[in-house]
């Protein structure tokens, strides 16, 4: 359940509210200014770790050339207790992938050099992660796109601004922690 955020000091910008959907009062709540990222403790707290939904700890993945999106999207799926491992680039997501493999990996669609489309091919041909769960959460609203994501085994299309539950419940599905 989705409560108010409360009020940001002034010269902040409230970005992002999330409420863990098990237990009224816990969730998240990012502030962000010019040049940091807070979590702000107040009507909601961070929620429990993942193992207290009785997952083991789960590693995301998640490659976007956008570093505040990177940071925001971090924080809070710690925050649920996965463990998040984030690059700007999709070669970088690549050089990972020679010696880890996450449980999911999140992607962007709209990066340089290599946009997601490339880094969705170059991840599908890697025998020992082309298995792993791959979603895009990306700014491209285009049927188009969505359709070719399908070809290319994509797992789902999410587009920004999401809401937090449901990008969470995807997240889960896709874990197979439904």
């Amino acid at each position: 359940m989705q409560t108010p955020a409360p009020r940001s000091p002034p010269g902040l910008k409230r970005v992002f509210t999330d409420d863990h959907p098990l237990q009224e009062g816990f969730g998240a709540c990012l502030t962000l200014d010019e040049n940091t990222v807070t979590f702000e403790p107040g009507e909601t707290n961070p929620a429990p770790p993942a193992t207290y939904r009785g997952n083991m700890k789960k590693t995301i993945l998640y490659i976007d050339d956008e570093e505040e999106a990177l940071n925001l999207l971090k924080l809070s799926l710690e925050g649920k207790g996965y463990t998040v491992h984030t690059f700007l680039t999709g070669s970088g997501a690549l050089e990972y992938l020679e010696s880890s493999i996450p449980d999911l990996i999140i992607a962007d669609l709209r990066m340089q050099p290599m946009n997601g489309f490339e880094l969705c091919q170059a991840v599908r041909k890697l025998e020992r992660a082309r298995s792993v769960p791959f979603l895009f959460l990306t700014g491209v609203d285009d049927a188009l796109a969505q359709k070719y994501s399908r070809t290319l085994g994509v797992d789902a299309y999410l587009v920004k601004p999401v809401d937090p539950r449901k990008l969470e419940s995807v997240i889960r599905t896709k874990l197979g922690n439904t």
